[in-house]
């Protein structure tokens, strides 16, 4: 949250001058504020912060582990296809981001992501987007091209600025007028308007 905060301030998303009064020291530096004042001490200070660094563990887990993550999900359901191959972001030993990948049916060579989930206390600090792009790669490297649609806003910009992934398509939700049980799933599951992005992943450039 306190990442999260200070990124609306820095990019005047939320556009207000900002002051956190706490007594929990270990937010500061996710804070990252202009000038500290310890009241325990007296002592103002300048701070130029940086983020405390994020290490995590990438591993291919069992499909068992989505139960853990499903309700955070939009379609809200348990269900998760055997076909899935899927990974898990472990921080400090709790598994905290979760992705998996499935066959593009249709297209040889082809996967593309079904399901990613972080969950929400380790949100917004770049967790899920750093193992999408993990799991991406290692495809890559195996001769597979892996995309993504999404209708999340903040995904879509997230995918727009990375220059890991190219845009091939983006339309409205309603627009799909199939009536085969994908296409039917895709127009319950997404709301009616919202625009749906699709990305492929092509790597660094």
């Amino acid at each position: 949250m306190s990442a999260a905060l200070a990124k609306g301030i820095k990019n005047k998303t939320i556009p207000c001058r900002f002051i956190a009064v706490t007594c929990h020291y270990d937010i500061v530096e996710w804070l990252t504020p202009d000038w500290t004042l310890d009241l325990s001490t007296g002592k103002v200070e300048r701070r130029l912060l940086r983020r405390p660094p994020i290490e995590l563990q990438i591993f291919k887990c069992d499909r068992s582990l989505w139960k853990s993550f499903s309700r955070h999900h939009y379609l809200n359901s348990d269900k998760l296809s055997t076909c899935s191959q899927c990974y898990a972001a472990v921080l400090d030993g709790i598994p905290v981001s979760f992705v998996s990948v499935m066959p593009n049916a249709g297209h040889f060579g082809r996967r593309r992501i079904s399901r990613i989930v972080t969950l929400p206390d380790y949100q917004g600090i770049g967790i899920g987007k750093r193992l999408l792009n993990f799991v991406a790669d290692l495809y890559k490297q195996q001769g597979l091209r892996t995309s993504i649609g999404t209708s999340h806003p903040a995904m879509v910009q997230s995918l727009r600025v990375d220059k890991s992934w190219v845009l091939t398509s983006i339309g409205d939700s309603h627009h799909n007028k199939g009536t085969t049980p994908k296409t039917m799933a895709l127009r319950n599951s997404i709301r009616i308007g919202r625009k749906v992005a699709c990305f492929e992943f092509v790597g660094c450039p």
